[in-house]
């Protein structure tokens, strides 16, 4: 306890303050200052037995509002997972169900000794920003990732959201001592869609996994194509014949003969059939090129001429790209 007198010169009247504390936590503080009656003897026993009595109805508020953000966090876990009444739901965690409602992804990039840790500390930073930013807002952890369900009307925009999640991502990252990514999902106009909006900020996290750099928070619009990317390659591990056909052959002629017309056949296809891009973009003479162009046709019957070969060809090197390696092995039966 402290009492702090009159200080000369400043109007400040006494006054004496007692922290508010449980098994050695400080969780508040008590000021009462002098007015017109002094303060008695008895004063600062008084207050020391109040902040006994504080500590108590704080210790009571806090499990209270535990208590409940755990219910919260079950009712919204089932709403990800798509079990239940999602209206049901929706209406249990006060949330109008006019309003439209935003799915954020948050994702520890770090190893399984550290994450248990820090899981849930993260969760309770989330919760923290996203409950100040609107006070319906749902928090849980399900496996690495803690998901934020927040109610966005019309009057908040969506940049609001995103500048939202990298404040939440920037202090998570600093106190946590641990990479941090986001993740925000398209706007779902209704409780059914919350499924598809989880998987959709799912993508975009991995997304971030797969290329990373400068950016730790993205939303679906800012990754749209490389997500899309991102799909069909998972797809394709499940149905490798998506990637087989013409590529297979050069991928696999490539190999046994040391050539390189995959990177050809991609310069070609970037550069929108441009013969002097291409040839810049991988370094070589722009005859070197069109010779290079005419070998394809010859050895593999590639032609350009249909759009729909071209797309074929430009998806099934890009899903290339995804991979982890670029053995032609990937392409045989």
């Amino acid at each position: 306890m402290q009492r702090f007198d009159r200080v000369e010169g400043l109007e400040i009247l006494p006054r004496i303050a007692v922290p508010v504390r449980v098994a050695g936590e400080t969780l508040g503080s008590i000021w009462v200052i002098e007015g017109a009656t002094k303060l008695g003897k008895d004063a600062e026993r008084a207050l020391a037995d109040a902040s006994r009595v504080a500590a108590l109805h704080m210790i009571h508020a806090r499990s209270s509002r535990d208590i409940e953000r755990r219910m919260r966090g079950d009712l919204l876990r089932s709403l990800l997972e798509g079990r239940g009444s999602a209206e049901s739901i929706i209406s249990r965690l006060g949330i109008d169900p006019r309003v439209a409602l935003v799915v954020v992804a948050f994702e520890l990039q770090t190893d399984a000794l550290q994450e248990d840790l820090h899981r849930e500390r993260l969760v309770d930073l989330v919760a923290l920003y996203c409950e100040a930013f609107r006070r319906r807002a749902a928090c849980v952890s399900i496996g690495r990732t803690v998901y934020a369900l927040l109610p966005a009307p019309r009057s908040i925009a969506e940049d609001r959201i995103e500048s939202l999640a990298q404040e939440i991502v920037d202090h998570a990252s600093g106190t946590l001592r641990t990479p941090i990514l986001a993740a925000i999902g398209s706007p779902a106009t209704g409780a059914r869609q919350i499924p598809r909006a989880r998987a959709e900020a799912d993508r975009v996290l991995r997304v971030l996994a797969a290329e990373p750099g400068d950016r730790t928070v993205a939303s679906i619009a800012d990754v749209g194509s490389r997500a899309v990317l991102l799909a069909l390659h998972e797809v394709s591990r499940d149905h490798p014949d998506i990637a087989r056909g013409q590529l297979q052959a050069v991928a696999s002629y490539d190999a046994k003969h040391k050539t390189d017309y995959l990177t050809t056949l991609a310069a070609y296809l970037d550069a929108f059939g441009d013969i002097r891009a291409a040839a810049n973009r991988i370094g070589v003479h722009p005859n070197t090129f069109r010779y290079r162009l005419r070998r394809l046709v010859e050895l593999f019957g590639i032609t350009m001429k249909d759009p729909d070969d071209r797309l074929v060809l430009g998806l099934q090197l890009r899903l290339l790209r995804w991979s982890d390696t670029s053995d032609p092995d990937r392409f045989r039966e």
